[in-house]
């Protein structure tokens, strides 16, 4: 979460989850991937780089959290 209002550039690659909402936010340089979800007050990919959307499901780390029982 970016609670700031600078531009955030994303210039590796990524795997993750942005919330920038008052901030621009710029994503990808020269064949460059990055995953996850994205969401800025403007959001610029450059031509070459690849976004694939991973959607995010808390209910599947909880399963994983929980496995065997433990609490």
């Amino acid at each position: 979460m970016q609670h700031g209002s600078e531009t955030m550039f994303i210039e590796g690659e990524w795997a993750g989850t942005i919330l920038a909402p008052n901030a621009d936010l710029v994503l990808g340089q020269s064949n460059k991937i990055v995953y996850g979800r994205f969401a800025g007050k403007n959001v610029t990919v450059h031509q070459y780089a690849m976004v694939k959307i991973v959607p995010f499901n808390p209910t599947e780390l909880y399963e994983v959290v929980f496995l065997g029982g433990a609490k």
